[in-house]
């Protein structure tokens, strides 16, 4: 949001050195202005750009612009051409924003408080499930993963641009400006789609009412959409498109007793959920996933039952991470359960702590350099962020779109997030199966010295055969 703005000058290419010298700046004519409308009412040559200041330049003569303000289409010709004349300070948008008049007005609506308001914790939980579906990590390392692994998810993404932005209108350019930042910074594929991932995220999103996402769902309404508004609008009770499934009605109506019924009825569902066709597959991963969430309602602590289904139900287990995050909700029903509220990984609070992070757009970008820039650079390099400083070792965060972030991974030779949880995962295993062993063998040298035991001591772990 954007309440004033002291000084703004316009300037010209062949002044733009002005703006970087230090000292006070002697060819540009700086003003007074009171708010926004005044720099999004003038207009501009393809030659000019607006810098805005938040601070009396008079009084810090060495401050850069907080803010360039271009017209229309131009965003990348200014990107291109500042990488190029100011290399020295390169990445130039980690420290000032480069914006195009439409989002620059944008900026004037963003929310003081970002919010998603009753979609926080169903947010929350499906960032997670794309994390677990994208990673093939266990749901328990979600407890250890920073906030950078959920924030290099689309679905991250596209809930912050929901929780800033009360009328986002730029979703496909949004999830195409991500998907081109993991190309061009060389990361890693993911196995969800991400067209896929971006229609079950708009989904979600239009279902609460406040954003027009049919572009990106493909259609103005689906059954499964509708789902999600019932589930929304009754407090989390299965919805009737839910209920048409016979067999969905049968594990449903088991989902109320011991937790081991509840795994059996969802075991059973598999095995005799019918085949769908493609345009019912959302629906279908939308059932698995609801069910899973029933097991313990309000936590992620059952993601492995979806993995044997990966590869038919990809998304289910973002619906999985959308149901257990309503079911979080302390105003929904489901949360009278014995999941006794809250009990999502902590995790979820980094992640919610980004997505309402607060954005002063009259202050230095929260990133490492912005899309427009990356674009610039790649044009000339294989890796655009080969040689750009970060601010933390190995990643580094794109600013998107104006307070719209997204992380990847800056360093040839530093592995995805999702590496390290899968070795942790490993060692934890290992290290189970070690205990196991420890186990059975205090055991037998307990037995052993009672006198119920006959025979040579045993060693606690088994000798290796000697090689012959």
């Amino acid at each position: 949001m954007i309440e004033s703005v002291p000084y703004s000058a316009v300037v010209e290419r062949a002044d733009f050195g002005d703006l970087l010298a230090v000292g006070r700046p002697s060819q540009l004519r700086l003003r007074p202005v009171t708010g926004y409308a005044e720099i999004a009412s003038r207009r501009l040559r393809p030659t000019e750009v607006i810098a805005v200041w938040s601070k009396d330049i008079f009084e810090a003569p060495s401050h850069l612009p907080e803010m360039l303000v271009c017209e229309d289409g131009s965003a990348s010709d200014w990107a291109a051409w500042i990488t190029t004349y100011a290399a020295k300070i390169r990445p130039f948008t980690a420290y000032v924003r480069l914006l195009t008049r439409s989002e620059f007005e944008a900026t004037a609506s963003a929310r003081k408080e970002p919010s998603l308001g009753h979609l926080t914790w169903p947010g929350v939980g499906t960032v997670m499930g794309e994390v677990l579906a994208s990673s093939k990590i266990s749901d328990v390392a979600l407890e250890s993963l920073p906030a950078s692994s959920f924030m290099s998810t689309l679905s991250f993404a596209m809930f912050r641009a929901a929780a800033l932005y009360p009328e986002f209108r730029d979703w496909n350019q949004l999830v195409e400006s991500w998907d081109s930042v993991r190309r061009m910074t060389g990361q890693r594929s993911r196995p969800l789609d991400v067209g896929t991932v971006a229609r079950v995220v708009a989904i979600i999103i239009d279902a609460a009412g406040s954003h027009n996402t049919y572009e990106l769902s493909k259609s103005q309404e689906t059954p499964l959409r509708s789902a999600c508004r019932e589930m929304l609008r009754t407090g989390g009770r299965p919805p009737s498109v839910f209920m048409a499934f016979q067999a969905f009605e049968v594990a449903e109506a088991q989902m109320h007793g011991p937790r081991e019924q509840r795994v059996m009825a969802f075991v059973e569902f598999v095995r005799s959920v019918p085949a769908v066709s493609s345009q019912e597959e959302d629906l279908r991963a939308a059932m698995l996933g609801y069910l899973v969430s029933r097991i313990a309602p309000g936590s992620i602590q059952h993601a492995q039952l979806l993995e044997p289904i990966a590869a038919a139900a990809p998304t289910a287990s973002m619906w999985y991470g959308f149901f257990a995050g309503l079911a979080a909700d302390s105003r929904l029903d489901l949360s009278r359960s014995e999941s006794g509220g809250l009990e999502l990984p902590t995790s979820a609070r980094r992640i919610l702590r980004e997505l309402h992070r607060r954005e002063d757009f009259l202050s230095p970008p929260n990133c490492d350099i912005s899309f427009s820039e990356l674009v610039a650079i790649g044009r000339t390099r294989h890796n655009a962020l080969d040689g750009i400083p970060t601010g933390t070792s190995g990643g580094a965060i794109v600013e998107l779109a104006p307070g719209i972030y997204s992380t990847v991974n800056s360093s040839k030779s530093a592995p995805d997030e999702a590496d390290f949880s899968r070795k942790d995962a490993e060692v934890v295993s290992e290290i189970r199966s070690a205990l196991e062993r420890l186990t059975v063998a205090v055991g037998a040298l307990v037995e052993e010295k009672g006198g119920r035991r006959n025979g040579p001591q045993r060693p606690l772990f088994p000798s290796k055969r000697s090689k012959r």
